[in-house]
């Protein structure tokens, strides 16, 4: 027996209810992100990876390469000490001694021989920049590539400061 009030539809009623809820969509277009291929190539032909490409970096530009070892050398104060702070990635033996003064690196007396690791910094004098004013170092040195029993470092002049790498 038939349930009673429900009455199933008509096969004719779905179709025309179907096509009057009709939605229509249009093609779209398919865009390729990949390279596109050189003229006779075929698909499989075509490498499954491509070369990795550096976007960005952290790393600084490499700046000019000093000339001679002695442009690797710049006198900086670490807050304690001043010292040679080496922009160079190599070890750097050098001599050097303080114009003027009595500091116990006076040009009078000859030079101080010493070494910094590559990119590091070798303290050299105390820095007193809270007990001194208008103190002026004035650093003269010869610098030498290499380590140290490899150099040995010579200042001859200091007025320009001059000298000579001995191996």
């Amino acid at each position: 027996m038939a349930a009673a009030g429900k009455i199933a539809p008509k096969t004719t009623d779905a179709v025309a209810s179907a096509a009057a809820n009709t939605i229509e969509v249009r093609p779209s277009e398919v865009h390729p992100i990949d390279a596109p291929l050189a003229a006779g190539a075929k698909p499989e032909d075509k490498p499954t990876t491509s070369a990795p490409q550096k976007l960005a970096s952290l790393e600084q530009p490499a700046a000019e390469a000093p000339k001679g070892a002695s442009g690797c050398l710049t006198v900086e104060s670490d807050g304690s000490h001043w010292g040679f702070k080496n922009k160079c990635g190599f070890t750097v033996q050098f001599a050097y001694c303080l114009m003027g003064g009595s500091a116990l690196a006076s040009c009078k007396d000859g030079a101080v021989v010493g070494s910094v690791a590559g990119n590091g910094f070798g303290a050299l004098v105390t820095d007193d920049s809270l007990k001194e004013t208008d103190v002026a170092h004035d650093f003269r040195w010869v610098a030498c590539q290499g380590g140290a029993g490899e150099v040995i470092p010579h200042l001859d002049e200091t007025n320009p400061p001059s000298g000579r790498c001995v191996r």
